[in-house]
């Protein structure tokens, strides 16, 4: 699969993932207090969305992992297990590592203090 210089394969779903994990937590926040959260939690806020991001795109990763196939001649010839599989990227990072930087982050956001 070709894709765009920044992302590979399905690497795009990434930001997708981390941007849909974050408006959640500001919509569910919204829903429980009645009224936007201050800005002393906004940061709280933002790093719960990155933590649910993570968990979304660890998901994905795991749906990858199960529906890819290797494919090329010699897996079709020899059936090698670790053929030449699509690989799946995002600002060149493979979407397997994308979990565990999101869940740093979002762990660095909450203990900020």
């Amino acid at each position: 699969m070709k894709g765009w210089l920044v992302w590979r394969g399905c690497g795009s779903l990434v930001l997708l993932l981390s941007m849909l994990g974050w408006r959640v937590a500001t919509a569910a926040t919204d829903y429980v207090l009645g009224e936007p959260p201050s800005e002393a939690a906004q940061t709280d806020v933002a790093a719960i969305g990155l933590l649910l991001g993570a968990a979304l795109v660890l998901a994905l990763d795991v749906v990858l992992g199960r529906n890819e196939r290797p494919r090329g001649l010699l897996v079709w010839l020899f059936g090698f297990r670790n053929g030449f599989a699509p690989r799946h990227e995002f600002l060149l990072v493979p979407v397997a590592a994308w979990p565990y930087l999101l869940a740093a982050a979002g762990t660095a956001a909450l203990c900020r203090y």
